[in-house]
């Protein structure tokens, strides 16, 4: 018991830290409620119901169908144990493979003891989302078989898997992480990998359906799924096998012992090792460097100023690119109807132009003053006036979108076949919508600021766009569009008519008719149109008044 003194004390502090930082943010309780509400209870309850019939169906001496369950078992268990891999896996990469203060731990104790504490760890949170639905679905089959030993085998069963996923899901984790750290060449484009990654995340999820069915049949071909046999050694009317059941065992043991010692080697170089540098020859911060960015080809375009900070925000993007991720988020969407693109290949054009619009006040202008950061104060002390930061940021935004609309709606128009005419309209609208949507950020950006830093993942933090900015100005441009919509299209009007006059207004014998919501919409667009110059001044005037309370 005394060799397990240290590694609980170390799982203790990462439990506590991490129940922590739960417990202090407020979204991920509520994402991780939602969660809850949604699918895992949905889950457990369904899945028990169907659980305790087959049960019974089995113990009754019936069959489903003339089909063999068994194979079925296997998928699922192999699946699973997948899932518990991957898990860890990515918990590896972005948060457990880098120890908490390193300089203490590791000198206070051994490799093998930190990396058995970390470990220790992944078991209780991973296995408080993945092993209470085993437990209940198995235990609803066992009540419904009546078969007390069905669920010693699913516990054995599941100790085996929890023994060889995690050391195996570990391992790869911290691989990855250490390829990442030591590699100059991974290190140098770490957040160009990732932001791969997260597109072809997406990507399988577009095409979950035949990547699902292709998956679960390789998966379910691993031996990890004989696992299955030994849960359904006690079940009643079903034939696992036996030999199967025991090569589980002794496979779990052997694969879980085997990636426990390669984690402990491979800790033991990576938690010791130096970070990959850039070896590449520093270049000039003046003019030739500048020339290599759009903010350096715009030549003179505005004052001295309006250029400087230009210059200070591109440089802080290009240097935390993954910053900007969240605002390719709704670009993903369009993944959904990566099967069927025949859906929405008409109004491509007017999708990804919308999108371009929307991303220009997303990506540089929604937190001017939160973006500034530790620099702040700095900044405010300069001759830089509200106005010339304000065009700095609209600078860099219109810059990088203007000619991008251009090239999405010109592009898009000409593949899907639009008349010149439309196409001209839509390229005239990419770049006025470019810098109305930038200027409109910047006012919704210094109403909402956020000045405090973010988690991305577990080693990465910096400055985002407050989630009332965020939604404030995806609201407005969401109203400029319908408000839009309406106007052009009589359909839309009848329907938005009809709608509200059935569900609500005709309660109180009221009607609405299409020319009321063409009014409506008429008065909402003049509005949408008020306010960029409006959030541009004000962006200007807060940075003109601001003070920073000490």
């Amino acid at each position: 018991m005394a060799s397990l003194t240290k590694p609980r004390l170390i799982a203790r502090t990462e439990l506590r830290r991490s129940s922590r930082a739960f417990r202090t943010n407020r979204y991920q309780l509520i994402a991780t409620a939602a969660f809850g509400l949604f699918f895992l209870l949905p889950l457990l309850v369904f899945g028990s119901i169907a659980a305790r019939e087959l049960g019974e169906t089995l113990a009754a001496g019936g069959t489903i169908g003339g089909f063999d369950p068994v194979p079925l078992v296997r998928a699922v268990v192999a699946v699973y144990w997948a899932v518990f891999v991957f898990f860890v896996a990515s918990r590896a990469v972005g948060k457990t493979a880098t120890v908490d203060e390193p300089e203490a731990v590791l000198t206070a104790v051994s490799v093998p003891t930190a990396l058995a504490g970390t470990l220790l760890a992944e078991v209780v949170l991973v296995g408080l989302w993945l092993v209470p639905p085993v437990v209940v679905i198995v235990g609803a089959f066992a009540l419904g078989a009546g078969s007390p030993l069905v669920i010693l085998a699913a516990a054995l069963a599941l100790a085996l898997m929890v023994a060889s996923a995690i050391p195996i899901g570990y391992l790869v984790g911290l691989g990855i992480r250490h390829l990442l750290t030591v590699n100059e060449t991974l290190a140098r484009y770490k957040t160009a990998i990732g932001a791969a990654a997260f597109v072809l995340y997406f990507g399988a999820l577009a095409f979950a359906e035949s990547l699902f069915a292709d998956l679960f049949g390789w998966i379910g071909r691993l031996p990890v799924g004989w696992l299955a046999d030994l849960v359904l050694l006690g079940a009643p009317g079903v034939a696992p096998s036996a030999p199967r059941a025991g090569a589980a065992v002794g496979l779990s043991v052997l694969a879980g012992g085997g990636a426990l010692v390669g984690a402990v080697r491979l800790a033991d170089r990576h938690w010791f090792a130096d970070p990959a540098r850039d070896s590449r020859p520093a270049t000039r911060t003046g003019t030739g460097s500048n020339r290599s960015s759009p903010i350096g080809r715009i030549g003179r375009v505005g004052s001295r100023p309006t250029r400087a900070t230009a210059r200070v925000v591109w440089l802080r993007v290009r240097r935390a690119p993954i910053r900007l991720l969240y605002a390719a988020y709704p670009l993903f969407g369009l993944l959904i109807f990566a099967n069927d693109l025949s859906t929405v290949l008409p109004y491509l054009p007017a999708i990804l132009t919308l999108y371009v619009i929307w991303a220009a006040g997303a990506a540089f202008t929604l937190n001017p003053l939160g973006d500034q950061a530790g620099a702040l104060a700095a900044t405010l002390t300069t001759p830089v006036s509200g106005e010339q930061f304000v065009r700095g940021h609209l600078l860099v935004a219109t810059t990088v979108f203007a000619p991008l609309g251009l090239l999405v709606s010109v592009g898009s128009g000409y593949l899907v076949g639009l008349a010149p005419d439309r196409i001209a309209l839509l390229a005239a609208a990419s770049v006025l919508g470019v810098l109305a949507a930038a200027s409109l950020a910047s006012g919704v950006g210094t109403v909402f600021a956020r000045f405090g830093a973010v988690r991305l993942s577990g080693s990465h933090e910096t400055v985002m766009p407050s989630k009332s900015a965020f939604a404030t100005y995806s609201l407005l441009i969401g109203l400029t569009v319908a408000a839009l919509g309406l106007l052009l299209s009589e359909l839309a009007r009848t329907t938005v008519a009809l709608l509200a006059t059935g569900l609500v207004l005709d309660r109180f014998s009221m009607a609405l008719s299409s020319d009321t919501v063409l009014t409506g919409a008429v008065i909402v667009l003049i509005g949408s149109l008020a306010l960029p110059p409006v959030a541009y001044v004000h962006a200007a005037r807060t940075f003109d008044r601001f003070t920073i309370s000490q």
